[in-house]
């Protein structure tokens, strides 16, 4: 708190002795000092008036950048949908298959197979493994379309 109103006492006096100096300056001292001042002012607003010019150009730049930018996040929404929307088509394919390569459900295919042609079932055990195979001949199909979809992703 004491350095504060020491500082304002030594701004006080240093206003002061300035004062005092332009009392006691001549009349032409004056108009230099005047004319000085004078330039230096004439100097910042030109200053001032090119930079106030350079902020608008700049701004005027900007302006159709910001519509750019707006309408490539307004793509970039709109992809991430489709993205989105296409990994749930595939996740949900994914979920429908038992066997994740056409070699497995080939091999299960001829297991069954091989089970029908060597040993003797019921009509309706042998009814459920025809089915089984037919289901398996189905999901190739959908494995195909998984791998095509998950090719696009």
């Amino acid at each position: 708190m004491a350095s504060k109103k020491h500082k304002e006492k030594v701004t006080e006096r240093a206003e002061e002795t300035a004062d005092e100096a332009l009392a006691n300056l001549s009349k032409a001292q004056y108009n230099d000092h005047f004319e000085t001042h004078q330039s230096i002012l004439q100097a910042k607003n030109s200053e001032l008036t090119r930079l106030t010019e350079m902020l608008k150009n700049v701004r005027e730049m900007k302006e159709p950048l910001g519509k750019v930018k707006a309408t490539l996040q307004a793509e970039i929404v709109d992809a991430n949908k489709a993205i989105n929307a296409k990994s749930e088509e595939v996740t949900l394919i994914k979920q429908k298959l038992r066997y994740h390569s056409e070699r497995q459900i080939n091999e299960n295919i001829e297991r069954l197979e091989y089970q029908l042609r060597n040993n003797n079932f019921k009509p309706r055990e042998e009814q459920k493994i025809l089915d089984e195979i037919s289901m398996l001949q189905r999901s190739k199909k959908t494995l195909r379309e998984y791998e095509v979809k998950q090719t696009l992703l």
